[in-house]
């Protein structure tokens, strides 16, 4: 039963049978034939297989999700117990996406691998709703958003924010005019640009070709709100998953990009000039997610508290 539970979490964490197999090590035909194996003992299909990626049916979703209630209560008590002995054992799971990951976390990682060395960390960098599935799975035992989700599911530990600008490529900030209203980066890094008046009319923006990212993600939000507020649709040229992709890409004079100055401050002069945003858009919040109800490790909570101390209105 043990193998099936895995056999079957990994089909629908991977959303295929070929997949899956792959992550397996076994054969296609080996895992096609255990799945109807467990559906003919359980006395129904498990997956719809008209769905491609597969999706689970209503009886696939009761039985992940007593695999998922397994593996966490599992992973208490392993957990528990190794936290008798202090933080001289363990693992921590952690989800962000590459801007997170890289831009955000790494002080934090350094002076928590200093402080406990052998807690072995995992990084998952992905876009949010990947990490979410992840941390829903037991995959990962806390990620970092600037989302705050249903408070039913999740625990939200509040972080810090950043400020919101637009990237805009010098090349376009001559050809729409924009300069004159243009931030530098040695401005963010000192924080003067926070009281310069510096905002112009949103509508001057219209015609300018943007990079954004996809729906669903905080920043789409944002930026929709903002085009809603300024009475233009945008000129799209480009739509990419991560924030620091966009903004490499604006860097490259291909169009203009949402982005924050903790970015601007972490990357090297580039020939771009940066607008303000209205304050009501320019605020963006971090917060780390964990599962409510579930067992939280030391290492765990010794992470959350040293993000915390960290970055905690920084």
């Amino acid at each position: 039963m043990q193998q099936n539970m895995e056999y079957i979490a990994a089909i629908y964490e991977t959303g295929s049978i070929r997949k899956a197999a792959e992550r397996l090590h076994i054969t296609q035909p080996a895992l096609s034939i255990a799945l109807r194996k467990a559906e003919e003992s359980l006395g129904g299909p498990l997956f719809d297989r008209s769905c491609h990626p597969l999706k689970l049916t209503p009886a696939g979703k009761i039985y992940l999700d007593g695999i998922y209630q397994m593996r966490q209560i599992e992973k208490n008590v392993t957990t528990a117990i190794r936290d008798l002995s202090g933080l001289n054992a363990g693992s921590l799971q952690i989800g962000g996406t590459q801007y997170f990951i890289s831009y955000v976390l790494p002080p934090v990682i350094r002076r928590y691998m200093q402080l406990y060395p052998k807690v072995e960390l995992h990084l998952s960098e992905a876009d949010a709703p990947l990490n979410i599935k992840k941390l829903l799975s037991n995959q990962l035992d806390l990620m970092l958003s600037t989302r705050e989700y249903d408070a039913d599911k999740f625990e939200i530990w509040p972080l810090s924010q950043s400020t919101l600008l637009l990237s805009v490529p010098s090349v376009f900030a001559r050809e729409f005019h924009l300069s004159a209203w243009g931030i530098t980066r040695r401005e963010v890094l000192s924080g003067d640009y926070l009281s310069m008046e510096t905002l112009p009319d949103p509508s001057r923006l219209a015609g300018l070709p943007f990079i954004l990212l996809p729906p669903g993600s905080g920043l789409q939000k944002k930026s929709g709100r903002f085009f809603k507020n300024a009475g233009f649709s945008p000129k799209v040229v480009l739509c990419v998953e991560q924030l620091v992709t966009a903004y490499h890409l604006s860097c490259c004079q291909i169009g203009a990009a949402f982005v924050t100055d903790t970015l601007i401050c972490r990357n090297a002069e580039a020939d771009v000039v940066y607008l303000k945003l209205d304050p009501s858009l320019a605020v963006q919040k971090f917060f780390i997610v964990t599962r409510k109800n579930h067992y939280l490790s030391a290492a765990a909570q010794k992470f959350i508290a040293l993000c915390q101390e960290e970055l905690l209105l920084h």
